[in-house]
C-alpha cells in the first residue's frame, strides 16, 4: 500500500507526523467519549469484567463535577450501566494501555487503572499514530493518481483544514482517529476488492469496514454502500446483474468483527440487536424518519460541515468535476456512502454533536473527500504552477485555526447556537485579539 512513495518521502513523511505529535498532542481522557470509549479496557484488565457502575463511579471521582458517567441511563433489562460506544478505539488502543497496565503492576506492583496521566498518554499517543498511519496512508493512494506536490498538499489539507487535527491530536481520547485510519484503511481496500474479486480481499474489506462501524457506529453506513456497490455489478454484456458470492463474502468478513459488539449487546442490554439503546432507545425523537436537519448539517454556523471546514466542499467539487480521473465503483461508494451519512446525520436531534469541533460526524468521509481535493489541486498545480494551490490550501488551514482558537478559548459556545456573522466577525477581531494578548502576556 506504500509502494507509491519512495524511501525518502515516506520518511519525511514519517518524520512531519513525528513532528505534529509532539507539537499537538494534548493527552487527557475527557468528556462522556473519552470515558466511554477508555471504559472497555478499564473494566476488563481491572476488573476481569464488563460491569461499568464501579469505573463510571471510579472515573467520576477522579475527574470531579465536570462529567458525570453515572448520569447515563440504566439497563432496564439487565440493570447494567449502559455504555453507547462501540469496542473499536478500544481494541486500537489495547497494545499502548495494557504496556501501562503491565508495567505498572510489575514495577509499581499497582494494579488500578483510570483515567491518569499514564493512562491519558497511552490513549493519546495511541490515537495520533493511527491517525498519521491513515494520512500517510492517503498520501501513498493520492501520490499513485496524482503528482507529489497534489498528494502532499492535499493530504495536509485534510489534516489542518479540518476536524481532524483536533479529535487526532488534541483530544486523543475520541474515537475519531481511530475511524480516520480505519476509513483510509477500507477505501483501499474498496478498490482492491472491486479489481480483484478474490475470497481475502473481500473478507479483508468487511473485517476493516466492521470494525470502522464498531467504533463509530453512524460509520455502519459504509457496510451499506460497500455492499451495494459489490452486490449490483454490470456484466461483460452491459446487463445489470446481483453478484450474491461477492456481497456474502463482504458480509462474512463483517460478522466476523459486529459478533463480538453483539456480544456485548445482549450482555449490557439483555438483546443482540439492540445497537446503542441510550442514543436511540432511551431518548424521546432522537432519530426521525426524514433528514429535517440537513440544511442545518451542511451549512450551519452550529457545526455545518461545509461552514466550519470549507476545504471539504473543495473536495466535493472535486470528485464530481473530476469523475473522470476515477473508477466508477469508487464514485458510488463514495457518493452512497455520504449521502446515507447525510440521511442519517440529519435525521439526529444531535446533529452537531454536542461539544463538537466542527461536525466531527463526516471524519469517515474525509479519504474519500481528499482525493476530489487531490484532483482539484492536481489540476491548479498543472494549468496555473504551485502558488495558487498552495494559497488555496494556506488559506483554509488558516480559517481552521482561527475556529480552533474560537473554539479552544470558548469564544462561541461548544454546543449552543453559533450564527455566521458572529463566527467570521470573531475570525477578523476576537482570534487576533486573543493571539496579540496571548504573545504580549507576561
Amino acid at each position: 500500500m506504500l509502494q507509491s512513495l519512495t524511501n525518502r518521502q515516506l520518511l519525511g513523511a514519517v518524520v512531519v507526523m513525528v513532528a505534529m505529535t509532539a507539537v499537538l498532542i494534548r493527552p487527557e481522557i475527557r468528556g462522556y467519549d473519552g470515558a466511554g470509549n477508555f471504559a472497555y479496557l478499564m473494566s476488563l484488565l481491572g476488573d476481569g469484567d464488563f460491569d461499568f457502575a464501579d469505573d463510571f463511579l471510579a472515573i467520576d471521582a477522579y475527574r470531579g463535577p465536570a462529567t458525570k458517567m453515572m448520569l447515563l441511563p440504566i439497563s432496564p433489562e439487565t440493570g447494567k450501566a449502559s455504555n453507547q460506544f462501540g469496542i473499536g478505539s478500544a481494541l486500537f488502543w489495547s497494545p499502548a494501555v495494557t504496556a501501562v497496565f503491565l508495567m505498572s503492576s510489575f514495577f509499581n506492583n499497582d494494579s488500578q487503572i483510570g483515567p491518569t496521566p499514564a493512562y491519558a498518554w497511552a490513549v493519546a499517543l495511541s490515537t495520533a499514530v493511527w491517525t498519521a498511519s491513515g494520512l500517510i496512508l492517503l498520501l501513498a493512494r493520492l501520490k499513485r493518481q496524482f503528482s507529489l506536490s497534489a498528494s502532499v498538499l492535499a493530504s495536509f489539507g485534510i489534516a489542518v483544514s479540518t476536524a481532524l487535527i483536533f479529535y487526532g491530536w488534541l483530544h486523543g481520547s475520541m474515537s475519531h482517529g481511530v475511524s480516520f485510519f480505519l476509513s483510509v484503511l477500507s477505501m483501499i481496500f474498496f478498490e482492491r476488492a472491486v479489481q480483484m474479486r478474490t475470497i481475502f480481499a473481500l473478507l479483508a474489506l468487511g473485517v476493516v469496514t466492521g470494525l470502522l462501524a464498531v467504533t463509530r457506529y453512524q460509520d455502519g453506513v459504509w457496510l451499506i454502500a460497500f455492499g451495494l456497490v459489490l452486490l449490483f455489478r454490470r456484466s461483460d454484456s452491459g446487463k445489470l446483474r446481483m453478484d450474491w458470492r461477492t456481497a456474502m463474502l463482504f458480509t462474512g468478513g463483517a460478522a466476523l468483527v459486529l459478533f463480538p459488539q453483539m456480544i456485548m449487546w445482549n450482555y449490557l442490554y439483555g438483546s443482540w440487536f439492540s445497537g446503542p439503546v441510550p442514543h436511540f432507545g432511551y431518548h424521546e425523537k432522537a432519530l426521525q424518519w426524514w433528514p429535517v436537519h440537513l440544511l442545518d448539517v451542511l451549512y450551519s454556523g452550529r457545526g455545518g460541515v461545509f461552514f466550519w471546514h470549507p476545504i471539504l466542499l473543495v473536495g466535493l467539487v472535486g470528485l464530481v468535476r473530476f469523475r473522470g480521473v476515477f473508477e466508477k465503483p469508487f464514485l458510488q461508494a463514495v457518493f452512497v456512502g455520504m449521502i446515507l451519512q447525510l440521511y442519517l446525520i440529519g435525521s439526529w436531534s444531535g446533529w452537531w454533536g454536542g461539544a463538537s469541533f466542527g461536525n466531527r460526524f463526516f471524519i469517515s468521509s474525509y479519504p474519500w473527500i481528499c482525493l476530489g481535493l487531490g484532483a482539484v489541486l492536481h489540476h491548479l498545480i498543472e494549468r496555473r504552477g504551485m502558488r495558487l494551490a498552495v494559497f488555496i490550501v494556506i488559506l483554509l488551514s488558516i480559517w481552521n485555526a482561527g475556529l480552533l482558537i474560537q473554539y479552544g478559548l470558548k469564544i462561541v459556545p461548544r454546543s449552543g447556537e453559533v450564527v455566521w456573522t458572529e463566527i467570521i466577525i470573531n475570525q477578523f477581531w476576537q482570534v487576533p485579539l486573543a493571539l496579540i494578548t496571548y504573545v504580549l502576556a507576561p
